[in-house]
């Protein structure tokens, strides 16, 4: 990594042309340096801290309310913490032709 990329976003995603092609720059930045910087205003960053506000909020509620959340989609919702994510295999459970996780 060179230099940290900087990225400004809309005030909103509709999926036009030059949406699609943000999010591509956005993973391109991850993929080459595992971090980049988003330039925000004032009415974004009251909304980040709204965001982290609420995420600490879930995270002190008590487990059975967080467990509610849980998805069966790896990539969504609560995973409560010691349990894998649905369709994860352990090392016992994995059959040797596969890449499984610990």
């Amino acid at each position: 990594m060179t230099h940290l990329q900087a990225f400004v976003l809309p005030s909103s995603v509709t999926g036009t042309a030059s949406d699609i092609e943000l999010g591509r720059e956005l993973m391109r930045a991850w993929q080459a340096d595992g971090i980049f910087q988003v330039a925000s205003d004032l009415v974004q960053r009251d909304r980040t801290r709204d965001a982290i506000q609420a995420g600490r909020r879930f995270f002190r509620m008590p487990s059975e309310r967080k467990a509610r959340h849980v998805s069966d989609l790896t990539y969504s919702g609560y995973i409560a913490s010691g349990s894998p994510p649905a369709g994860f295999m352990t090392r016992a459970s994995c059959p040797s032709s596969r890449r499984c996780g610990a």
